[in-house]
């Protein structure tokens, strides 16, 4: 699992003919660069050796046996973006994930998930080296990498371990660094939304220059980034939260049950009562009576981020060079929200600071054997007396590489380097509260008014009715220390040869051999009030630590097989393997590469390839320490299908029912209850890895009889043996119902009570999944003149591209015995906790049209996503339930455009001016199936239609 050197300064620009080309006409070298070696014909003009992603072979043309996707400056600039995360989330091949419009699930990391197969099953690299993950999970945060420091970005998707080792199973993410600086570069650019919020600010400094007559060359980069929050309430399709009943297919309140004023009742259901101002109880009023949760959870999360970056390199006078790479991040991302208290508490009858209409209703409902002390459902939020809730997630990243590379001559070369690399992320909670303390306040003696419990500065906690949690109790129950320390240090030394091997009857076998070593060592360390899950924000977690290492050795080789034939120019194949030796593993693992190519004509080439991947289990799945996490009561008659309402006889359940702990004479009498279940997490340190299988053929096209454009078609196919899942109660419950297995490893992790409810679970990861995805990738892309139309004196150049994405089939199978769940096309929770998330629609398609005349430039961008079908059909009938009336049975596409304007102002100074969303599209509504906001802002813009407005200076 160690990193790969990629050629450092001699990886040169990979164009169209494996991929897509944004706006190449634009550029005054791209003529040069798109020539080929055979296109050469007196061989007059050298062609510089270049390592493309997928390969450590160096090539002389630009070709690659897998497909690759490449993102040039040229696009990077005209996007706008400020974030690398949102230039990929609008490729088709790349899954949007977790960002900055998911209130619920944002940590501050940007993220990259090919294939929609998870971002744990994506390798990142920089400059063909491995990137360290920021914490246990081995996700890699992009935030350390502004826009303006990188050169281009190269996608391989599908498989990608025989070359890079470990994680590539969806394939590789390659951010290749800008080395060309000579001079001082700066940008400032705002955006803004339409509405006058979400102000994003982003300042970008660079200089470059070679020193010791070219010898050397040394590039510094800083940036500094801020952005504004918008919250929910501020949209009109989020202002009030709405679900669906899938029952009656009416659309109705999400509003939240918990509310300031407080609710109480004996069981989970929605016959409760709530508080007037005075405490007095009354029947809840729904959905009157709901909190409303839109006006402190953001659609757009705030964060601050300042990095610093230098690189450079050095010619020495023996042939050596050396490459060095050091950079630093901060980043200060927000999370706000309103806590939730939901639980078993005790309250004695008797406190004297409660109305007589609540002691007595304590008395007569919820103290059946009279002793005084009355055991409810507490449902109550406490933040609104003191301020919500912020968890800041403060987060350092240091990296630091040298290298070296060299020539051995007759054709050879060496490289080694060494890169250090150390992450910490320093997360603490504001305005938290301790579920103890609140516990204990509930307890008073009606003699002193004070608590029974008097430690610790004990202070009555009155959580009937808004505003009646004095200052006082305010006090008591705040936490302070509340956080968490993740820390993950990485270390990767790598050595490898590459030349040519011998002289074969179709040319030289090149080959490329290595041995690379890496060392994890991974922390996470809660404070005691989440270790014990005191805190009322972030609830329980565990401690974990550990170190991953391993060792690897690996060959490649390209190896022709006919040149220069009537029906073909080149025949060849490629082909790698890379042994593995992990400590957490007792075996090696083994991976390789197998592809071939066949250039019929100049512009028409074959390409295929089959690998074998892997993903070893990460530090999160290995180490983290088993705990009690809580008890919850998410199983009743829903998902337990032994209840007499589910028809356990008729559905031929009986005997798995049995074996679960239900009484003979009970099946089709007992009936499921929100009963408390009492649930437990595990890692698992016995996890397998992942194996997964990529194959891809496509063809490239580039005709010479029309100049410019190029068109190319990829079949892909992946499949994931052995896959990870996390499982809960819910989610075993369900699967065990579904392989009808009382041995099935679902069926164990939960366990029946004397009453026949589910009463405990467990939490944790398994080997029990499979996963598959297969589509077609389409990339076009034509440039061409039209002086006709030229607004100045230097002509005009056009240039169109288009890629798209195609899913044939994407799902999963949740373990051997249950059937293969098809999430291509659909939205909704089919297959949200397996290996797919969300909405996947079936086709998305990237088209930029591009328009160049002298100092100006203009360019629409349109992104478009295919309607979906909701998944809940396929949720019901897997369950066995009856079907659904949803409100929302599919979505339609979406359309979205993007608008870019580009002056130069003078020698110095160049203006952009972008639209995004320039519609003003709103995400459409999703019903039962909305993950946020009414919607799936991880799929959908939730923004609208936004402005920036950039202006760089060049000396």
């Amino acid at each position: 699992m160690a990193g790969a050197h990629a050629g450092g300064s001699h990886m040169m620009h990979l164009h169209a003919h494996a991929t897509i080309l944004f706006l190449s006409a634009l550029h005054a070298g791209v003529a040069a660069a798109q020539v080929n070696s055979e296109s050469v014909a007196d061989g007059s003009e050298p062609i510089e050796e270049i390592i493309v992603t997928g390969s450590r072979i160096a090539r002389r043309d630009f070709f690659s046996v897998s497909p690759i996707l490449t993102v040039d400056r040229t696009e990077i600039s005209l996007t706008g973006t400020t974030e690398v995360k949102d230039l990929l989330n609008g490729l088709p091949q790349v899954d949007p994930g977790v960002g900055s419009g998911t209130s619920n699930d944002f940590l501050g990391s940007a993220r990259v998930n090919l294939r929609s197969l998870g971002d744990f099953r994506t390798l990142v690299l920089l400059n063909g080296r491995r990137y360290a993950a920021d914490g246990i999970f081995g996700t890699v945060d992009l935030n350390a990498l502004p826009p303006v420091m990188l050169d281009r970005v190269e996608i391989i998707t599908g498989g990608a371990s025989a070359v890079y080792g470990s994680d590539a199973i969806a394939g590789a993410v390659n951010f290749i660094l800008r080395n060309d600086f000579d001079g001082l570069e700066s940008s400032l650019q705002y955006d803004v939304t339409e509405r006058g919020d979400g102000d994003t600010y982003n300042f970008d400094i660079a200089y470059g220059t070679p020193f010791a007559g070219g010898r050397g060359n040394l590039a510094l980069f800083g940036n500094y980034y801020k952005r504004s929050t918008i919250f929910q309430d501020e949209r009109s399709f989020s202002r009030t939260p709405l679900t669906s009943d899938d029952d009656t297919g009416e659309i109705i309140s999400d509003a939240s049950f918990i509310s300031a004023s407080g609710a109480i009742d004996g069981e989970l259901d929605v016959d409760f009562y709530t508080f007037d101002a005075d405490g007095t109880p009354r029947l809840f009023i729904d959905p009157d009576d709901r909190f409303n949760w839109a006006s402190t959870n953001a659609l757009l999360a705030p964060m601050e981020r300042y990095s610093a970056n230098a690189f450079g390199g050095y010619d020495f006078d023996n042939g050596t060079r050396t490459e060095f790479e050091f950079s630093y991040a901060h980043s200060v991302p927000e999370q706000r929200r309103s806590d939730a208290f939901a639980d078993f508490v005790d309250v004695n009858t008797d406190r004297p600071d409660i109305t007589p209409a609540l002691s007595n209703l304590l008395a007569s409902e919820y103290d059946p054997d009279g002793d005084g002390i009355a055991s409810i459902i507490l449902l109550r939020r406490f933040t609104p007396e003191r301020g919500d809730a912020v968890r800041i997630n403060e987060r350092d990243a240091y990296r630091a590489m040298v290298g070296f590379e060299g020539d051995l001559g007759a054709g050879w070369q060496w490289s080694t380097d060494y890169s250090y690399t150390t992450t910490d992320l320093d997360m603490r909670v504001i305005n938290d509260s301790s579920v103890s303390r609140i516990r204990q306040g509930l307890l008073v003696d009606p003699a002193t008014g004070a608590c029974f419990d008097p430690s610790g500065g004990c202070v009555p906690v009155n959580p009937f009715g808004a505003g009646n949690l004095s200052d006082a109790a305010a006090n008591f129950i705040a936490l302070t220390g509340t956080g968490a320390d993740e820390k993950l240090t990485e270390q990767i030394v790598n050595a490898s040869l590459r030349g040519s091997l011998l002289e074969l009857w179709a040319g030289e076998l090149d080959v490329a051999l290595g041995v690379e070593f890496r060392r994890d060592k991974i922390s996470f360390t809660p404070s005691d009030s989440i270790l014990s899950g005191d805190s009322l924000f972030n609830g329980a977690d565990v401690a974990s630590s550990g170190v991953i290492s391993v060792k690897e050795a690996f060959a490649e080789a390209r190896i022709p097989l006919l040149t220069d034939a009537r029906w073909a120019s080149y025949i060849g194949l490629e082909a790698g393997v890379r042994m593995s030796d992990y400590n957490i593993n007792d075996d090696n693992l083994w991976t390789w590469k197998l592809g071939a190519e066949w250039q019929i004509t100049e512009g028409l080439r074959l390409r295929t390839m089959l690998q074998r991947a892997i993903r070893v289990p990460n530090a999160g799945e290995l180490f983290q320490e088993s705990a009690f996490v809580g008890n919850f009561f998410f199983i009743g008659p829903f998902f337990d299908q032994c209840s007499a309402s589910r028809d356990p006889v008729g559905n031929g359940l009986t005997e798995l029912c049995i074996a679960q702990g239900i009484a003979a004479d009970q099946i089709g009498v007992f009936e499921a209850d929100f009963f408390p279940t009492a649930v437990s997490f595990s890692s698992n340190p016995d996890l397998d890895a992942e194996e997964g299988d990529t194959f891809t053929a496509g063809v490239v096209w580039q005709p010479e009889a029309a100049s410019g454009l190029s068109l190319s078609v990829d079949y892909f196919k992946i499949e994931i043996d052995n896959a990870t899942t996390f499982i809960d109660p819910t989610d075993a419950t369900t699967l065990c119902f579904i392989t009808r297995d009382i041995n099935d490893q679902f069926c164990r992790t939960f366990n029946r009570g004397p009453s026949g409810d589910i009463a405990t679970g467990l939490i944790t990861f398994v080997n029990a999944a499979k996963a598959r995805t297969e589509g077609l990738d389409f990339a076009f892309e034509y440039n061409w003149q039209a002086d006709a139309l030229a607004l100045f004196g230097d002509g005009a150049n056009f240039g169109l591209s288009f890629i798209a994405t195609y899913y044939q089939e994407a799902g999963v199978q949740s373990s051997p015995l249950a059937p293969f769940l098809d999430c291509a096309g659909k939205f909704g929770a089919l297959c949200d906790d397996f290996v797919f998330f969300g909405a996947l629609p079936d086709l998305r398609t990237n088209t930029r049209l591009t328009y160049q005349s002298g100092p100006f430039a203009a360019s629409l961008r349109w992104l478009w996503i295919d309607g979906m079908d909701n998944s809940e059909n396929e949720i019901r009938s897997i369950t066995n339930q009856p079907p659904p009336v949803l409100a929302v049975p599919q979505v339609s596409a979406m359309n979205y455009f993007d608008l870019t304007l580009q002056q130069d102002v003078g020698e110095h100074f160049d203006l952009s001016l972008g639209i995004g969303n320039l519609f003003d599209e709103d995400p459409p509504f999703l019903g039962s199936a909305n993950r946020d906001a009414n919607t799936d802002p991880r799929t959908y813009d939730v923004l609208g239609r936004r402005f920036f407005l950039r202006v760089t200076a060049r000396y």
